[in-house]
């Protein structure tokens, strides 16, 4: 085995991991180990397997090295990623949570100091529709009932509501409107069934030949009954 050929020293193993972790010092360390030892093969004063023992050897011990380096650098707290200057993204929507809710509200004071306001009754309710769990039939369904109201970009469809002279009775007025059109949107399922058997049927009947099979069998079943 000659210590000069690229397959002595696998680029899979010390030398790629250690371009992988940035660090150049031990990617010299490498090269010059391999250099060294493949000069020894050529003067004669050691065997190409043996030098590529060693070289292995040598091999595992930058690889441990690198891997200590890689750990010490890498931050471990969420408020470390911030401060090495990583993104640090907090998730206020978690997948698979359930519908999140978000309200919506002012409070505006009257020059007379009186809390009552008529804009004070506003409520605005956000809710992510991915986490309705709607069928894809029910999800379009209710984005063509509510229009302008679901933000596609956002996912995210909103209720406003002012009917009521208490904020807390806006807030359940809104919830009422959420709930009846997720139980409008649920219809198209039932609709969707139906047209598909409608369809179906419609198939079966333009056969003569099916529906005489048919025909026969339903008599044989009343007639055993």
């Amino acid at each position: 085995m000659d210590a000069k050929d690229p397959k002595f020293f696998d680029g899979n193993h010390a030398n790629q991991q250690c371009i992988d972790a940035g660090d150049n010092e031990i990617k010299q360390k490498v090269e010059a180990k391999l250099n060294e030892l493949g000069d020894m093969c050529e003067r004669g004063e050691m065997e190409p397997e043996q030098a590529y023992d060693l070289f292995k050897e040598f091999e595992d011990k930058m690889v441990a090295e690198c891997t200590e380096l890689m750990e010490e650098e890498m931050p471990t707290d969420a408020d470390e990623l911030t401060e090495t200057g990583s993104k640090k993204v907090e998730l206020d929507d978690p997948p698979g949570d359930g519908p999140v809710l978000r309200w919506e509200s002012r409070i505006v004071f009257a020059p007379s100091g009186d809390a009552y306001h008529p804009k004070n009754r506003k409520v605005k309710l956000s809710v992510t529709v991915k986490e309705l769990g709607l069928s894809r039939h029910a999800l379009c369904r209710l984005c063509e009932v509510v229009g302008k109201r679901y933000n596609s970009g956002k996912d995210e469809l909103t209720i406003t509501s002012e009917r009521f002279e208490h904020r807390e009775e806006n807030r359940k007025d809104c919830l009422r409107t959420l709930y009846t059109l997720i139980e409008d949107a649920r219809k198209a399922d039932k609709l969707v069934e139906d047209a598909r058997n409608a369809y179906v049927k419609r198939r079966l009947e333009a056969n003569p030949q099916f529906m005489e099979r048919l025909k026969r069998k339903t008599e044989k079943l009343r007639a055993a009954a």
